[in-house]
């Protein structure tokens, strides 16, 4: 693999969050990282993003995910402020212990998408409101509907 080096480990860099390449093969593993200035990047509020870094950001570093294709399962798994780890995303890639060379940036970007999703509130239920419309505008947060716009419009596309 020849990705951008950083320090002695492998790394790639996803939007805001640097994937550190842990295990090459047999499984294929990354831990999740965002620094503090990139939550300011975030299309959220002020009042949000001062919440995302009083809950998760001690230094300058958090590690916010971890991802691992084992036995053709791949699994993106969130940290929460707990250190309690949650599956955000599962799927069966062709790889079985390491992606195909033309599978891996397909699913570590969904992985970072559904990671960042999970980050800034917003749930897989919601995620599933986006695709088969909206049946009650009123129960919905303003940053799931910012959300569902952005997903309709980009789907409309």
């Amino acid at each position: 693999m020849n990705f951008d080096s950083d320090s002695q480990l492998d790394v790639i860099y996803i939007n805001n969050y640097k994937l550190y390449l842990t295990c090459s093969a047999c499984p294929e593993q990354y831990d999740v990282f965002i620094d503090e200035k990139s939550i300011n990047n975030f299309n959220i509020s002020d009042e949000e993003k001062l919440l995302l870094k009083l809950k998760y950001f001690n230094n300058n570093e958090y590690n916010i995910g971890y991802l691992r294709l084992r036995h053709g399962n791949f699994t993106a798994e969130f940290i929460n402020e707990k250190n309690e780890y949650e599956i955000v995303y599962k799927t069966n890639p062709e790889g079985d212990g390491m992606f195909d060379k033309d599978e891996r940036m397909y699913y570590l970007k969904e992985a970072i998408r559904r990671i960042n999703l999970k980050l800034i509130g917003i749930t897989d239920s919601v995620q599933e409101i986006a695709k088969r419309g909206i049946d009650d505008p009123k129960l919905l947060t303003e940053l799931e509907i910012k959300y569902l716009c952005d997903y309709v419009i980009k789907n409309n596309d």
